[in-house]
């Protein structure tokens, strides 16, 4: 466990220099990356890849540091085992404002699913001050059948904050008590998701060590998530579950912003960060197929 996550953030530093060269490309076969860029900001995301360990977005650096090992989404409907939300379909995505942002679709004759993404990068900042990134992101399911369908939806995030283990998670509930906000810490390092008030809060929320959660979710039995709201310090995950019931023609709409506020550590020597960068990302997509 302690492996993956030194071995995250050692391909942190060479993924921020490959990402230049892939800006704005998609890779074909297993993988299908998009890289969005603003400021002092990069993400990455593939939406394809078959193994449920490696898909979604697996990468958001701020001035070159990596926060985030995997977000994706996980689908299930009725009583169905829960599966990776691009095994629906092959994605039908586009781009829009330049760099910064991608819709991705899948669907089937049942329904559609199209995940929104905006990235907004904030100014660069001096060493061991704090750097400002955001992504707004939306998630529209429509019921296309002429049934009423039984869908769920899980959102698993997986974010690694100013290095490994040492991360504390707290979900935050609406006056309901449905699940709407997560804060993530370590040290000076933030990131906080929160649920629009004009969207449906998540129904229920987990926050556990990993991987726990996401084992949960490829188990190949359906299930729901247990409510804990926090997790912590150590090498946390956390997950959002929305239970809907959608008419014919209906649509549900999930809207969301993601907030990251990084420390920046002093950078190593130029010739030793393009070194260990190329031998790094190069070793981590290896190591993620």
């Amino acid at each position: 466990m302690m492996f993956r996550k030194s071995l995250h953030n050692k391909c942190s530093l060479g993924l921020a220099i490959l990402s230049l060269a892939l800006h704005g490309s998609v890779w074909q076969g297993q993988a299908q990356v998009i890289t969005l860029s603003h400021n002092n900001s990069i993400a990455q995301i593939d939406l394809s890849n078959p193994n449920p360990s490696s898909v979604g977005m697996f990468n958001w650096l701020v001035q070159g540091q990596s926060e985030l090992h995997q977000q994706w989404f996980w689908f299930r409907v009725g009583n169905n085992p829960e599966q990776p939300i691009n095994a629906i379909s092959p994605p039908v995505f586009s781009t829009f404002l330049g760099s910064r942002g991608l819709a991705t679709t899948y669907g089937n004759a049942a329904f559609s699913l199209e995940v929104d993404y905006q990235l907004t990068g904030g100014s660069v900042v001096a060493a061991n001050q704090v750097a400002q990134s955001d992504i707004q992101e939306t998630i529209s399911i429509h019921n296309i059948s002429g049934a009423p369908l039984d869908f769920h939806l899980f959102q698993y995030s997986d974010f690694d904050l100013a290095g490994p283990g040492n991360d504390t998670i707290t979900l935050g509930t609406d006056p309901s008590g449905r699940f709407n906000s997560a804060n993530q810490s370590d040290g000076f390092s933030t990131l906080t998701e929160s649920v629009s008030v004009a969207a449906p809060s998540a129904s229920h929320g987990e926050a556990a060590f990993f991987n726990a959660t996401f084992l949960k979710l490829n188990n190949g039995a359906p299930d729901v998530l247990n409510d804990n709201p926090s997790a912590g310090p150590g090498n946390v995950t956390w997950a959002l579950e929305w239970d809907m019931l959608l008419n014919p023609n209906d649509t549900f709409i999930i809207s969301k912003d993601k907030h990251l506020a990084v420390q920046i550590v002093p950078e190593p020597s130029s010739v030793a960060l393009i070194s260990l960068g190329i031998f790094a990302g190069c070793l981590c997509r290896r190591r993620r197929k």
